[in-house]
């Protein structure tokens, strides 16, 4: 049995097989005959790569946030925002992460209640920030912290907004393109 990494584009058939792509062929050494091939079913990775290994700050957060909640924004981020996209408090007694709270938030930013809740309802009606399951996200289209992005919300996210499916790279696309229940309807 050979792998189908070590195949030529020749010895491999187009698969008429929905949501299934080969993942080993067994060939027949004298001919390169298909004898016989395995399939596995397409699925979203466990993350997925966005940008660099550094703190990202992308074109979409300055053209859909509003000057006076950008500088805010970016502060928070900067200071809350954890690998994983959620904005988390750490403990500084046992470093432990906790949700973090709209009062968490006033306090960081000096200012008072009333202008943390209209920034951030302003940074829920853009979409820079999701709320699932009492976790606040940031989108990673707006801005991300990490190389690798997980799965796990994602497509909560695009059914929360659509638009965020126009930004993600172009092999997640197509892997949504193969999955058609994930490919979000406008």
């Amino acid at each position: 049995m050979q792998d189908i990494d070590t195949l030529d584009s020749a010895n491999l058939h187009h698969s008429d097989i929905l949501n299934n792509r080969v993942s080993c062929l067994i060939v027949d050494e004298k001919t390169g005959e298909v004898i016989n091939k395995l399939f596995e079913p397409i699925k979203l990775d466990d993350s997925i790569t966005l940008g660099g290994k550094f703190f990202k700050i992308f074109e979409r957060s300055y053209n859909h946030i509003s000057d006076k909640h950008i500088g805010k924004f970016l502060k928070i981020i900067g200071k809350y925002m954890q690998k994983d996209q959620t904005l988390m408090l750490s403990d500084p007694l046992t470093y432990e992460l906790i949700k973090l709270r709209l009062r968490d938030i006033t306090e960081f930013l000096g200012c008072n209640s009333s202008t943390t809740t209209r920034m951030m309802h302003n940074l829920y009606s853009v979409h820079a920030i999701f709320k699932i399951d009492g976790y606040l996200i940031v989108n990673p289209t707006f801005a991300n912290k990490n190389r690798y992005f997980s799965t796990k919300y994602l497509k909560r996210m695009i059914e929360i907004d659509s638009g965020m499916f126009n930004y993600l790279p172009r092999k997640i696309k197509e892997q949504f393109h193969k999955i058609k229940k994930y490919v979000p309807t406008n």
